[in-house]
């Protein structure tokens, strides 16, 4: 079957060929045979023509030729007959038959009388020609001379019009030729004819050629420009070469040498173009037909390229008729690389036989222009340029690659099919993946974070970082599989939004709060240039912290040193945030595709530890589903990222309070705890939002429940709203302007416990990392925004119940510190007042009635958080020193140093500080020691320091007094006394000691504040 196959095909090749030929020849001889008059001895008579109506004659035949004379010197001097078109070689030269001299060609031709203009057309003169008309010069090409230094040659075809009143026309051409040894003179037939229809005839053979040119350039541009965008086959480029190469030829080649004519090309740089051409068509052959072919074959073609690249040296480096004379050898080496491609393509396209048969009728329908342009350039044969057997190999080379390119774009489409289907399968993989690592994640990390509180005291310093290292990367794969949910989310359907009035100055600070880590370990400088009266966008709150902290993060973890910047402005009904860096900027090729999924520059993915590269994909797919853009601009200084959202419309609404509420505070503005209701059951609510809608709505939720609530728009002043109102509980939301919810939950906790001062954050954000970044903070517990009114009042009521269970617990722990004497204190009193009445009865009346204060002292106070007069704890402390005093005598030495001032203190504050210091450390050393009260005034505050040189204590021990539990049966005194003082001041006890040196025990008292 493939053989009969095979025979089928060089049958139908065979056909063409000879169907091609037969065409070729029927055109020659059309073209060729008109039916002119001979001509004879110079002479030809025309008389009997109308010539205006006459296709042009062809002027071939019998013309006189005066050698080695030109008209110029001597017209019509010792002439003989020459045959025109051919070279004059055995004519002027009869012995050497020399292509080089000089001469005159002469013709007489009569026409009937008439003053109709007529046109001589010259196809090729070798090599340079001088006409005349009737005697008077019409036209010079190059420059006719008897030497050959003063000789020019120029062979580019030409015509002369002119006319001929009285019917002759007498036609003298002089020819000269030192240049060109293949033969001179007029080489190709001379037409004649009226002006119109020999330029007809021009323009005719002109258009053809043109189109073929045409249609080789066209599909030489196309080649390249397929190449260009994207389809990177090198065939593309060898053919447009090919195709490129063969236009030049054939613009060369043919009678008409429109390419000579427009680059008015010399006669020795034509060749030269025409060889070199010769030369490049071999070469992109070659190339065509080295695709895909085995090692010895690419040798051996690599061996013949090297040979024509040789072959250039000659053309360029040899004088011009050196390489004229080579000229065959030029051609022998194309049509070498004409049949190696036609053998090349048909043995690769053996297997598909309907594709080698096209190739094979292009290749030859090719090679057999190529042939006979070659035939006519060396014979001189004039005849109209025939493009029949290029442009039908052409049509079937187009409609080759159609045929493939219709193959290969149905492949295409059941590529992208599959593809698609493969992509679906891919997202649903990915998400199921990310929602079943999810959950063994979580455990994970909650595994490790206990085992680092639980053993946090035994676990070597490598073991502690191990497990932070640890936690950080769990952190970081949880972020990873956030972002391919997200990414899930965004392909199949666009996820649900919450749009909404959203301030971006005020998700600014509690975004960096969770970057700061990142900003401290690389010592980068942060600029927060947003301005504080910028409008407010329409957009979804959570999605906003997400875009802004995936660009920010990016700015962070991208840059080594240097500074991130961040403004906004308003254009138009948009506002634009900037996020500036001077990182390690973005590269051309990246940047082309930085917002498409998984994609990240290499420059990225060395610095970095994570990421799939679908942060910024997903940060633009958000922002352009809410109505905005993401843009990128980057340089060598770094990126700027511009997110643009569109401005909120909506009117502001300032709400007033309503007058049910026991307190409203706006503005930091507080009313006074006065003017508070007797409404007030459950507990004092501070209320913190930049929103003054949510802070209205949150605010009646609380009062309704029977809170009383303060309100601020700000958090700036909270922590004087705090210690002056007492407060139970803080509400707060976390992006803020000036101060982030995390930053004043901070500088909250740095004065009350978690117990003593509950928070509750309010927060859009889910994230995992958010959350942890309020809890890190100090938060106790969170809400998430839109608030739900059940889950506020849940939370809000279990934190209130929690601080009210603390306050039992002081106040319990406090009565008991009242009412507790130790018993040996109390008989060893007893037992001082029995001996002193037999000693010392004066020193006995005394003990007694220190012994008394002290008591009525110690049952005085009922609420510990009530302050009384600093010289009412003095007078305690200095009852309980004077029994001790008499106790120990000598062993006990008390020194004061107090100032005279009207301050005010919490009971029992002292006397504990005192009792501690003699019974842990003067006592316990043997010779005893020296207790020191000090009472300092400042311009603002009063020192209070107890100081002994008693037996002291190790530092690291000092420093954990205040931080045991209140099970421990050590220190209570201590905490409770610490703990008050924190929460009624602001800062508690400050204790330094050192072992066998003693230890001072410090802390503030405000001025004149009762």
């Amino acid at each position: 079957m493939i053989k009969k196959e095979k025979r089928r095909n060089s049958l139908i090749i065979l056909l063409f060929l000879i169907g091609i030929f037969i065409v070729k020849l029927l055109w020659v001889y059309y073209f060729t045979s008109e039916d002119s008059p001979d001509i004879r001895n110079g002479q030809l008579d025309l008389s009997d023509y109308t010539l205006a109506k006459e296709e042009p004659f062809t002027l071939d035949g019998e013309w006189s030729f005066s050698p080695y004379q030109l008209y110029d010197d001597h017209p019509a001097k010792n002439t003989v007959p020459i045959k025109v078109p051919s070279h004059w070689n055995t004519t002027l030269n009869p012995s050497s038959k020399e292509a080089y001299g000089y001469g005159s060609y002469y013709l007489t031709i009569t026409v009937a009388p008439s003053n109709q203009l007529y046109t001589l057309y010259f196809p090729s003169v070798r090599s340079a020609a001088t006409v005349f008309v009737n005697g008077e010069k019409l036209y010079q090409a190059g420059q006719v001379a008897t030497t050959k230094a003063s000789y020019e040659a120029d062979n580019i075809p030409f015509t002369v019009s002119f006319k001929a009143p009285d019917g002759q026309i007498h036609i003298a051409v002089d020819v000269a030729n030192y240049l060109d040894p293949r033969g001179g003179g007029i080489v190709r037939s001379v037409k004649f004819g009226a002006n119109s229809e020999v330029f007809s005839a021009i323009n005719v053979a002109n258009s053809i050629q043109l189109l073929t040119n045409m249609v080789f350039l066209t599909l030489a541009c196309l080649s390249i420009l397929l190449y260009i965008i994207g389809v990177r086959d090198k065939r593309l480029l060898y053919f447009a070469g090919a195709a490129f190469a063969i236009s030049i030829f054939m613009s060369i080649l043919n009678e008409e040498k429109i390419l000579a004519k427009l680059l008015q090309l010399s006669y020795t740089h034509g060749f030269i173009l025409v060889n070199i051409t010769q030369l490049f068509l071999a070469v992109m052959l070659i190339q065509l037909g080295r695709i895909d072919c085995s090692a010895k074959c690419y040798r051996y073609s690599q061996y013949y390229i090297y040979i024509g690249a040789l072959l250039t040296l000659p053309i360029v480096l040899l004088p011009l008729h050196l390489v004229i004379t080579m000229s065959p050898i030029f051609s022998a080496y194309l049509g070498i690389a004409f049949l190696w491609l036609l053998i090349r393509l048909t043995y690769k396209e053996r297997h598909y036989m309907q594709r080698t048969l096209l190739i094979r009728l292009v290749i030859t329908g090719i090679l057999h222009h190529l042939l006979w342009s070659v035939y006519f350039m060396y014979t001189g044969i004039k005849v109209l340029f025939f493009p029949f057997d290029i442009l039908l190999p052409l049509l079937l080379l187009t409609a080759l690659w159609l045929k493939r390119y219709h193959e290969i774009y149905i492949q295409k489409i059941e590529l992208t099919e599959q593809l698609h289907h493969a992509n679906q399968l891919k997202d649903e993989f990915l998400a199921n993946t990310s929602h079943e690592l999810r959950n063994p994640l979580h455990s994970i990390l909650a595994l490790t974070e206990t085992v680092m509180q639980r053993e946090k005291e035994t676990l070597s310093s490598t073991s502690q970082h191990n497990l932070q290292l640890m936690m950080a990367v769990g952190k970081r794969m949880r972020l990873l599989l956030d972002d391919l949910l997200d990414m899930s989310y965004l392909q199949h359907g666009q996820p649900k939004l919450n749009a909404g009035k959203v301030r971006i100055q005020a998700q600014i600070n509690g975004i960096m709060d969770m970057l700061t880590p990142i900003q401290d370990a690389k010592k980068l400088t942060f600029h927060n240039n947003i301005p504080s009266f910028l409008p407010a966008v329409y957009a979804d709150e959570n999605r906003v912290i997400q875009i802004l902290f995936n660009l920010l993060h990016n700015a962070f973890k991208y840059t080594e040193h240097g500074n991130v910047t961040i403004d906004a402005y308003q254009v138009d009904d948009y506002i634009k945030v900037t996020v500036q860096d001077t990182g390690i900027g973005i590269d051309e090729a990246t940047l082309a595709k930085i917002f498409t999924p998984y994609e990240r520059s290499q420059e990225a993915i060395a610095m970095s530890n994570g990421g799939f590269g679908l942060g910024l994909n997903i940060s633009r797919n958000l922002a352009l589903i809410q109505g905005g853009d993401l843009s990128v601009h980057t340089s060598p200084e770094g990126s700027t990222f511009t997110l643009t959202l569109p401005l909120y419309v909506g009117e502001d609404q300032q709400v007033a309070a309503p007058s049910p509420a026991p307190v409203i505070c706006m503005d930091n503005e507080a009313t006074p705890l006065s003017t508070a209701t007797s409404s007030f059951t459950k507990g004092r609510i501070l209320l913190i939002d930049d929103d003054p809608i949510n802070l209205h709505v949150i605010q009646q939720i609380l009062i309704e429940d029977g809170h009383e609530v303060i309100t601020s728009l700000n958090g700036l002043k909270a922590l004087s709203l705090v210690r002056k109102h007492h407060i139970d509980l803080v509400i707060c939301d976390v992006m803020m302007p000036r101060i982030s919810g995390y930053e004043l939950t901070k500088q909250l906790r740095a004065h009350y416990s978690l117990t003593e001062l509950p928070i509750l954050l309010l927060t859009a954000r889910t994230q995992t990392e958010d959350l942890t970044t309020g809890f890190k903070s100090g938060a106790n517990d969170y809400v998430v925004k839109p608030v739900d009114i059940t889950e506020l009042r849940v939370r809000s009521n279990a934190l209130l119940t929690v601080k009210k269970s603390l306050q039992d617990h002081l106040q319990l722990e406090a009565s008991w510190l009242q009412t507790q004497i130790q018993p040996h204190f109390f008989f060893n009193t007893l037992n001082t007042i029995l001996s002193l009445n037999v000693i010392d009865r004066n020193r006995m009346d005394e003990v007694l009635e220190a012994f008394t204060t002290f008591l009525r002292s110690k049952f005085k106070f009922t609420h510990f958080t009530q302050e009384i007069p600093l010289q009412e704890e003095i007078d305690l402390v200095k009852s309980y020193l004077f029994i001790e005093q008499q106790r120990y005598e000598n062993r006990l030495h008390v020194k004061w140093q107090v100032a005279t001032t009207d301050a005010f203190i919490l009971p029992l504050t002292i006397q504990p500080l005192v009792e501690n210091a003699i019974r842990h450390s003067i006592i316990k050393k043997p010779e005893g020691g020296t207790l020191t009260i000090i009472i300092r005034e400042q311009p603002t505050t009063l020192h209070v320091t107890i100081q002994d040189d008693g037996i002291g204590m190790d530092q690291t021990f000092a420093d954990q007094l205040l931080t045991r539990n209140f099970s421990s049966q050590h220190g209570i005194g201590l905490i409770n006394t610490n703990m008050r003082l924190t929460k009624k001041y602001g800062e508690g006890l400050q204790i330094t000691s050192a072992l066998h040196q003693g230890t001072t025990i410090t802390f503030k008292l405000p001025k004149n504040k009762a």
